[in-house]
Parts: C-alpha cells; structure tokens; sequence
C-alpha cells in the first residue's frame, strides 16, 4: 500500500511540476465561467430577460428612425455588393478558361483542312444562306 500511496505522490508531483494541474485548473475555471454566463444570459433568466427587453426597445427605436428609403438604399447596397463579388469571382474563372482556350500555342505541324476548319470556326455559320444581290454569301 505504501508504495501506491508513492506512486501517486510522484505522478502528482510530475503534473504540478510539468503544469498539468495548472492546466486542467485553467479548463475547469474557463468551463465554469462559460456555464455561469450561459445560464445568467439565457432568455429564461432574469438577466436576460433584462437584457432582450432593452434590445427590443432599442431595436424598436432605432427602426423607427429609419425611413424607407434609407432601408431601400441599405439593402440594394448590400445585394449590389453581394452581386459584384459572385460575378467577379465567377467572371475571373470563366474568362481564365477562355484565355487558356484563346491563347494556346499553334501547332508547329498542321494540315491544310485542319487550317481552313480553325479559320471556319470563326465566321457566322447562320448566314450561310443569305443571298445578296450579286450572289449567295
């Protein structure tokens, strides 16, 4: 029994001297604190009942000095923001892609119809029946 008794002694000697019981001081004040705030700020509790009626007339307060406009005006801001910055990130990718697609290098070796077809590609194929008066286009 003795030598349990010192081997417990030792292992609690290592964690304070290694700061484990600091440590796990530390947790346990940090956990206490949080749950004392938790349950004085729930909206059961006296305090936060306190509280959310105070918010509620502050919030009451404040809309009632905002007009319509001034609302209008902050919401089309913030989806015009919201626009902007989905589109430049999408427009950033999708132009990336057709840089790459635009910019790729010539073939050092291409055959004849392989040529005429890449110059094909870039005119307006819906007009190929469109006459004109000396002919067809």
């Amino acid at each position: 029994m003795k030598e349990l008794t010192s081997m417990i002694t030792a292992r609690l000697d290592h964690m304070v001297e290694s700061g484990k019981v600091q440590e796990l001081i530390d947790t346990q004040l940090n956990k206490t604190m949080t749950d004392v705030l938790s349950d004085s700020l729930r909206s059961y509790s006296d305090f936060g009942k306190q509280v959310k009626e105070k918010l509620e007339a502050s919030l009451n307060d404040a809309i009632g000095k905002v007009s319509f406009p001034e609302y209008s005006n902050f919401i089309t801001d913030q989806v015009v923001a919201a626009t902007s910055e989905k589109l430049n990130t999408v427009a950033a990718e999708q132009l990336q892609e057709q840089l790459k697609e635009i910019l790729e290098p010539v073939p050092k070796v291409m055959k004849p119809s392989e040529l005429l077809n890449k110059i094909g590609d870039h005119f307006d194929h819906e007009s190929s029946n469109v006459e004109f008066e000396d002919g067809p286009y």
